[in-house]
């Protein structure tokens, strides 16, 4: 039998492609978060949010904006996981931050609206929920189910009748229920309207 020698050639030949294999079948998704784009970083935080892991998807999201330039959904990100950790002073410091990099985010104006409620800014609440409105009638967070423009439209009902302005708070129930009614001039009517935004609320959140 003839053996056949291999050139230096073949050598180097079969041996990068080995390496090749190797580099493709270790294709994992255990990459060092160091060397993960931002990309990814947020696309994971957003994956820990929906898991309610808040701490590591506000980990993950930190990551993210301290690679390169910061992207506003990282900022939105970190910004509603604070939100939801209670942490509203966090949440607004990102999501203020965020708007600078897109002052059009209906994620981040969401939840300003939201934060601005419950920091007691009525006000400032109803005027980002009616401009987010306008842009986005539909508006719908998709890494929370359920949150959407109903709850906008619930949150500004709330707003104007913290305000005591009863007759703007009725339209903003019949937004979502054209067949309420109330006489909001009465005690009895502004009683009505408060029991058909808490049934409103029941029912969509």
């Amino acid at each position: 039998m003839r053996i056949r020698f291999l050139t230096w050639t073949q050598v180097l030949l079969i041996l990068g492609f080995s390496l090749l294999l190797v580099a493709c079948g270790d294709d994992d998704d255990d990459t060092p978060a160091e060397e993960t784009d931002p990309v990814t970083l947020v696309r994971q935080g957003w994956s820990a949010f929906e898991s309610l892991n808040y701490l590591e998807a506000l980990d993950l999201f930190d990551q993210a904006l301290s690679k390169g330039e910061p992207s506003s959904d990282a900022y939105s990100g970190a910004g509603w996981t604070t939100y939801e950790m209670g942490d509203l002073a966090a949440a607004r410091d990102y999501w203020e931050s965020g708007l600078t990099v897109d002052s059009e985010s209906f994620d981040i104006r969401a939840g300003m609206a939201f934060l601005e409620f419950h920091q007691e800014n009525y006000s400032a609440s109803v005027a980002l929920i009616a401009e987010l409105l306008v842009d986005n009638s539909n508006y719908q967070f998709v890494h929370m189910p359920g949150l959407n423009f109903r709850d906008l439209q619930i949150t500004k009902a709330l707003a104007y009748y913290m305000q005591g302005m009863m007759d703007e708070a009725l339209l903003a129930v019949q937004a979502l229920n054209p067949l309420f009614d109330a006489d909001v001039q009465t005690p009895n009517g502004v009683a009505e309207l408060i029991d058909e935004i808490e049934r409103l609320a029941d029912v969509y959140r």
